[in-house]
């Protein structure tokens, strides 16, 4: 069952407690990737002495697909938000 259907088939309450949920979550999972971001992004500054080049690849692509997860949550947040 999708979670719109699941949301149909309860109360306004239940709804609104799963929407206040859901927002509470989209808010705490934004500000983890936002902070993992800027520490990822001070790692590729300082950068490691075994492999830089190799380091330095792999932060882009960290950062890459952290930027990727807040457009995911900047989606969600948008579905749920009034």
């Amino acid at each position: 069952m999708s979670l719109l259907r699941a949301v149909q088939h309860h109360s306004p309450d239940d709804t609104e407690q799963l929407g206040d949920a859901i927002s509470k979550l989209v808010h705490e999972l934004a500000e983890a990737l936002t902070a993992a971001n800027g520490y990822l992004e001070a790692g590729q500054r300082l950068e490691s002495r075994s492999d830089p080049a190799r380091l330095h690849e792999a932060i882009d692509k960290a950062i890459e697909q952290t930027k990727r997860a807040g457009e995911a949550v900047a989606k969600l947040r948008s579905i749920v938000s009034p």
